[in-house]
């Protein structure tokens, strides 16, 4: 989704969290709060219900 959006994990992070926070979610490493999963849907400007669907489509291809 981020990459699909053209943005750095930097510029997701903003001033909410840290780059560094943002590889470990995207590495499966962290799991998002649901305040995070708000956070991060409203920055890649899709409803935060979009976003786990996607989370989950994606976590379906991949096994």
């Amino acid at each position: 989704m981020r990459k699909t959006q053209r943005l750095s994990q930097e510029e997701l992070a903003g001033n909410f969290t840290s780059r560094s926070y943002i590889s470990k979610l995207e590495n499966n490493e962290k799991c998002p709060t649901s305040t995070m999963i708000f956070y991060l849907a409203a920055k890649l400007k899709i409803l935060p219900s979009e976003f786990i669907r996607q989370i989950e489509e994606y976590n379906l291809s991949i096994s």
